[in-house]
């Protein structure tokens, strides 16, 4: 399995970014986002991504045969500032 994890506003590569495939192990993009998993055998996995500054994606990957892509585009978070006299974290508007 390959793929690619991208800004979904910029359609950029997130370097960085945690691969993980339930049951499998985990992977971390390289400079342009791309990650690589091998030997995978035919079924159902779960392929969760995290990036700092990026909202978590979860998806269900139906491998059935020995090569497949795999790309997420992961949406940014929102910015959190601290204003005085509300509680911690409070989303900024």
């Amino acid at each position: 399995v390959t793929g690619r994890i991208v800004d979904h506003n910029t359609n950029l590569g997130i370097a960085g970014a945690s691969v993980t495939i339930t049951g499998v192990g985990s992977a971390t993009t390289d400079a342009d986002g791309y990650y690589s998993f091998s030997c995978l055998g035919d079924g159902n996995y779960t392929v969760s991504v995290t990036a700092t500054g990026y909202s978590f994606g979860s998806e269900t990957l139906s491998l059935f045969s020995s090569l497949a892509d795999f790309d997420f585009s992961l949406p940014t978070t929102a910015p959190v500032s601290r204003r005085p006299g509300l509680p911690w974290p409070y989303p900024a508007n």
